[in-house]
């Protein structure tokens, strides 16, 4: 995702959600726009083995909540978007997402959310 200052930065890690079918499809996308480094603008633990691509596509996750290293937990992959720039994905504030006639709850840092 970008942060206010339009930087990549790296949000986590998805390992559920995914089939061969899709695994398949997503892998012969990324061969199209592998890159030799990091595109993210700050440093995470990567591991050395790490195929880095460009920042052209957009995978909608569900995930439970945000930890407190701003990463998403408990996340699962939905799908890939073609509706969107990959600049327009930042993260979005829960509070303002709900809808007018929604109040947020106790129990909001343990809904779903989608970025």
């Amino acid at each position: 995702m970008y942060n206010e200052d339009a930087d990549l930065i790296h949000a986590g890690n998805v390992r559920r959600g995914f089939n061969q079918t899709t695994l398949n499809d997503i892998k012969n996308k990324l061969d199209l726009i592998v890159m030799r480094e990091s595109p993210t603008t700050f440093p995470f633990a990567a591991p050395k083995n790490t195929t880095w691509v460009k920042p052209d596509l957009i995978a909608e996750i569900e995930f439970a909540e945000w930890t407190k290293g701003v990463h998403i937990k408990h996340a699962v992959f939905k799908g890939l978007r073609m509706d969107k720039q990959p600049e327009a994905v930042i993260r979005e504030n829960p509070t303002l997402a709900l809808s007018s006639d929604e109040k947020p709850s106790a129990s909001d840092s343990h809904t779903k959310k989608i970025f």
